[in-house]
């Protein structure tokens, strides 16, 4: 079958060619996506999602240090702190339409490979909306369940004033970084 072909039996429904628009066409959808995909996506984790209702991601802090036993054995309780972040799906569409004739004068060929340019086009909008989280009030990131961005003081991922970029700053960023506190405020995040 030549491109055309394709794309015109495209312009038809689901249930005129099932096996073609569904099976065919949503692997190499996901191959182009995949092959597209933004590198900022490292730092997110993907995550499933049955419907659009808002999805409650939960979090349970470390537990606490434990204390040494004494020769009675009286053992000490501890506890642990809760906290979560509310999202929700949302979708994203374009519609393209283009005529049977379109594609019969496409003598270049620009309408030949419109999966390959749907696949793409959803990555970036994938990368724009993550970006736009990460970047949102400012550039402190999204506002959090505890009324703070993403990059706040109180998260202990922010300095209270900037510096300039050099390796003195560079270094108390980074030792500022792994001394965050996980949700209970004294175990270390990266222990």
């Amino acid at each position: 079958q030549s491109d055309a072909q394709v794309i015109e039996r495209a312009l038809h429904t689901t249930s005129d060619f099932p096996q073609l628009l569904t099976a065919a066409g949503n692997r190499y959808l996901l191959d182009t996506f995949e092959t597209a995909a933004s590198a900022i996506k490292q730092v997110a984790r993907e995550r499933t999602a049955n419907d659009f209702r808002d999805i409650t991601n939960l979090k349970l802090s470390g537990g606490p240090a434990l204390d040494k036993v004494n020769e009675h054995g009286e053992v000490k309780s501890g506890t642990f702190t809760d906290g979560g972040e509310v999202y929700r799906l949302a979708t994203f569409a374009k519609i393209f339409g283009i005529s049977r004739q379109a594609l019969i004068n496409d003598d270049l060929g620009a309408f030949s490979d419109p999966l390959r340019l749907m696949g793409r086009a959803a990555a970036e909008t994938e990368a724009t909306e993550l970006t736009a989280l990460l970047t949102a009030n400012s550039g402190n990131g999204v506002t959090l369940a505890d009324g703070n961005p993403l990059y706040h003081t109180s998260h202990g991922n922010k300095a209270a004033s900037g510096a300039a970029i050099a390796l003195a700053s560079l270094a108390t960023g980074r030792k500022a970084m792994r001394d965050q506190k996980d949700l209970d405020g004294k175990t270390p995040i990266n222990s």
